[in-house]
Parts: structure tokens; C-alpha cells; sequence
């Protein structure tokens, strides 16, 4: 059987899909009250907003600097822990949102985390739903697609989420073969196509079926 060879051309594997609430530029109204109470208030806000800040470049940190086996070939987690019960400082999500290239194809996979919605999400919160839909997309067979969070305003009640897909670059062989013996149609993608492992598997499974019945003739 004829090895094939896959040159890809994916985002970095960086979930930075988790950041969080990191991303909070929207100040808060000046109320009528005393001079005083009015900034104690203030720096409390501006405490809680720079305390989740923090919180989210550690837990991205950890992710990125996390041994993986096969960056390539991810795999997803179904045992991923609850929604904690009590994160401070939280934004309540009212809506999830999946923008970025081909994200139309991919709207399927918010259905993971709609357990989310209207539930006030802190750093560790906002990872999971990442996480969640990250994990339905591996589970379709595209491992090299990603899901990221970018800066934002999360007090809006919206979490937007950034696809990032995974693309191939191209198809070779790594021996020399003979027009029958690639088969190209057997393989249903191309280059520049989001890489789907479940077609690849399919196509490589054709090209096997295709080797034997040629030692039979």
C-alpha cells in the first residue's frame, strides 16, 4: 500500500481559545454618589477586570507550554469537568457566536456548549465552552481546525468565538506510482480544502482496496 503524504497548512496549535473575559475595555457609568464611595467603586471594577485578565494569561499559558503527543492528531477530552459553581469576578453569556473563515460550515459544533448560555462565566468557565466546541469539531474529524477567543467585551453578554480552519497544502505520494495506482479520485480532498481525517482514512483505504485488486490481475 502506497503511503500519502500530507503537507498542512494549519493555525498553530495555541489555544489561546482561552481567553477569557481578559478582555474588558468597557468602563463603568460615574454614579451621583460621594466622591469617595464613587472611586472606591471604580478601583474595585478596575481590580476585578485586571484579577481575570491575569487569571486567563496564566491558564493560556499553561496550555501552551502543556506536553501533547501528537499536535497534529488531537484528540478530544470527553470527560471534561462541570461549569464551576462560583467564579469571581464572571460575565453572564447570553448568546455564543462562531465567526472567522468557513465558520458558517461550523456552526453545528456551538450546539456543545449550549449549556453555557445564561450562566455567569469567569476565566475557568469560558475555557470549557472552548473547549466543549473545540472537542465537537475533533470529534467530526477535523483535527487540524481550531477554536480561539480574541479580545472582547464580555460584559455585553456576548462570547464570540474565532475559528481558525485547518487547510492542505498539498497531496503527494511518497514512492513513485503509476496513474492507476494513485487513484486520485479515491481520495475526496484537494489541496487548499479544510483536511477532514475521516476522508483521508476513507481515500487511503480506497488506494489499498485499489493495490489488491491490481496484484490479482
Amino acid at each position: 500500500m502506497k503511503r500519502i503524504c500530507l503537507s498542512l497548512c494549519h493555525p498553530p496549535v495555541r489555544l489561546l481559545a482561552m481567553v477569557a473575559g481578559a478582555l474588558l475595555c468597557s468602563a463603568f457609568p460615574v454614579m451621583a454618589a460621594p466622591p469617595a464611595d464613587n472611586l472606591r467603586e471604580e478601583g474595585q471594577a478596575i481590580d476585578a477586570r485586571e484579577q481575570l485578565r491575569q487569571q486567563t494569561r496564566e491558564r493560556v499559558l499553561q496550555q501552551q507550554n502543556a506536553p501533547q503527543a501528537n499536535e497534529h492528531l488531537p484528540r478530544p477530552d470527553s470527560r471534561l469537568p462541570g461549569y464551576p459553581a462560583s467564579e469571581q469576578p464572571c460575565f453572564t453569556i447570553n448568546q455564543i457566536v462562531l465567526t472567522g473563515d468557513e465558520a458558517s460550515r461550523f456552526q453545528w459544533a456551538l450546539d456543545a456548549a449550549a449549556d453555557a448560555t445564561g450562566r455567569c462565566l469567569g476565566g475557568q468557565g469560558i475555557v470549557l465552552v472552548i473547549n466543549k466546541v473545540q472537542n465537537a469539531i475533533l470529534a467530526k474529524g477535523y483535527v487540524t481546525t481550531r477554536v480561539m477567543a480574541q479580545e472582547q467585551d464580555l460584559t455585553k453578554g456576548v462570547l464570540t468565538l474565532t475559528l481558525q480552519p485547518g487547510r492542505i497544502s498539498r497531496i503527494r505520494f511518497d514512492e513513485p506510482v503509476s496513474w492507476r495506482g494513485r487513484l486520485w479520485n479515491a481520495i475526496p480532498a484537494s489541496s487548499g480544502e479544510i483536511l477532514n481525517l475521516r476522508d483521508i482514512e476513507q481515500g487511503a483505504g480506497k488506494l489499498q482496496a485499489g493495490a489488491q485488486c491490481q496484484c490479482r490481475h
